[in-house]
């Protein structure tokens, strides 16, 4: 089974711990990288293929700017929502 780095980010890693990570993520060839909102907006990291959020946010934006991380620049790339059961949403106001 080939090697495949796992990273992490979250608000609860020092500012220089998170810019380690995310510089390291960057450079990396191929990797997952298991993340907070902190990474949602203003974080522009290319090459991202694949997105799975299973945290379902609240509002259409958040979901957009989750999402957003992948396909950039027309670019290809798939993302996938995990929802509970009493996670229901109206489908006029989200999608």
């Amino acid at each position: 089974m080939p090697h495949v780095p796992v990273f992490r980010l979250h608000s609860q890693l020092s500012s220089r711990s998170r810019t380690a990570t995310y510089e390291a993520f960057k450079k990396a060839d191929k990797g997952v990288l298991f993340t907070t909102d902190v990474v949602a907006r203003g974080i522009d990291l290319a090459g991202i293929d694949f997105v799975v959020q299973y945290d379902c946010p609240k509002d259409i934006f958040d979901y957009v700017h989750r999402v957003g991380r992948t396909a950039r620049l027309g670019a290809p790339g798939e993302s996938v929502l995990f929802l509970m059961p009493t996670e229901v949403f109206n489908k006029k106001i989200f999608f």
